[in-house]
């Protein structure tokens, strides 16, 4: 059964977790056993406050949508004979979407003159289609999904709403989206993606077919299945990835020390100094707060990496020695520990766009990502270690494989690691 809010609160804890061989620590809490599944409801968060606030939406989200008087029947395990025949129609899910599916069903069951129903003949009215798809417009589903997203997932909720919202505005944002067809979806797709390249066409494509099943749902049912079910991913090209010489780097890096005279300054370097000496991606290291720097003990915890919403886990950089004399050559004013280390970022391109400038006025080659890109690449020459640049990086073997194998010498890459150092002073 599910626990009792304020009982689930009293018994947050503080537990230690592994993931690559790597310790760190995470709020805990246990909310109990989904009666439909039986598996364990367990939410976990980087600190207590997010915790909190995640008891809170989800206890929300039980209440929202489920008529009082399905309540007990559909968070009730007593029927277990009903609970696993509902499993098996309905395909497992959550005890929350069942509840809310049964709710919706016996309410159109309802008005359509039937009058009550039992759980089992609302799931199999569910799934015969006999009580309907919700009614609601494209733009409405649309924004109903939006506020599903992370607060602080900015970029990709810009990225996302101008990416579905472009197509419904092509099909119009009263289109009903159980009367969007294959035919209409494919359409669009092949009318306005034909001519971009395969990394954008499947971005593209990927957050649309998102989109559709979100709404395919079951605990939502505004259409029978993805429209775009059928619509395939294009094989993306193997292409070398724009990287950096050590004495390229040397420049670029002494041009930020020698800028690193005010706060700004001081975070430009720092921001450029995780990328080329720990291989943290952009995003990794604007979600970093001061309470996971710690200069002392040598490392870095990312907390909130990339895909940390959908389950990878965070992870600890021990930092190298050309890591921590970049670092300590011109720090920035430590924070609260719960600070950002750069507060006031929430777009990475917005800082992209500064040092690009910053490099085309100095006559510097600084392309794209190529702290990350350069990081992985010497690593992967100087040290001959597969598993420990993928635990550093956290990138998955077959993108190392494909993007990074075998680019530079080993003597290029220790050089890199072995040289490459401050050699002057912020003016």
């Amino acid at each position: 059964m599910i626990k009792a809010k304020r009982d689930v609160v009293q018994r947050v804890k503080l537990v230690t977790k592994r993931a690559r061989g790597q310790a760190f620590q995470m709020w805990y809490a246990y909310v109990g056993r989904d009666p439909l599944t039986a598996k364990r409801i367990e939410i976990t968060r980087s600190n207590k406050k997010e915790l909190l606030d995640a008891l809170d939406e989800y206890y929300a989200a039980m209440r929202k949508g489920i008529a009082p008087g399905d309540v007990p029947d559909a968070l009730s395990a007593s029927n277990v004979a009903e609970f696993n025949a509902a499993k098996e129609a309905l395909g497992g899910g959550s005890v929350l979407e069942a509840a809310q599916i049964v709710s919706e069903a016996r309410r159109k069951l309802r008005d359509a003159g039937m009058g009550e129903t039992s759980i089992l003949d609302a799931v199999r009215a569910f799934c015969d289609g006999k009580a309907g798809l919700a009614e609601i417009s494209l733009q409405d589903a649309l924004d109903g999904f939006l506020a599903t997203l992370n607060p602080a997932q900015t970029e990709y909720r810009d990225t996302f709403r101008s990416r579905v919202g472009r197509m419904v505005l092509a099909l119009g944002g009263d289109t009903l989206v159980s009367e969007v067809t294959p035919q209409m979806a494919l359409g669009y797709v092949e009318k306005n993606f034909a001519g971009l390249s395969e990394k954008t066409y499947n971005g593209n494509l990927g957050d649309l077919k998102r989109f559709f099943n979100w709404c395919a749902a079951p605990v939502r049912a505004y259409c029978k299945g993805n429209p775009l079910e059928t619509a395939e991913k294009r094989r993306e090209a193997s292409k070398r990835p724009e990287f950096m010489q050590p004495e390229e780097v040397q420049a670029w890096m002494d041009l930020l020390l020698a800028n690193a005279y005010d706060e700004k300054g001081k975070k430009f370097l720092w921001w450029n100094a995780l990328g080329f000496f720990t291989g943290a991606r952009t995003v990794d290291i604007m979600r970093l707060t001061w309470k996971d720097v710690d200069l002392e003990a040598r490392t870095i915890l990312y907390a909130e990496p990339k895909g940390f919403s959908h389950g990878v886990p965070p992870r600890f950089v021990k930092l190298s020695d050309a890591a921590m004399a970049w670092l300590t050559a011109a720090p920035p004013t430590r924070g609260e520990p719960d600070e950002k280390v750069f507060p006031g970022v929430d777009k990475t391109r917005s800082v992209s766009n500064a040092l690009a400038r910053l490099a085309q006025k100095h006559g510097l080659k600084k392309p794209a990502n190529a702290a990350r890109h350069t990081f992985v690449t010497m690593h992967v020459a100087a040290y001959h270690d597969a598993a420990l640049t993928e635990s550093i990086v956290g990138t998955s073997s077959t993108m190392r494989k494909r993007h990074y194998q075998n680019l530079v010498r080993e003597d290029v890459a220790k050089r890199y690691f072995e040289e490459v150092r401050p050699r002057g002073s912020a003016k």
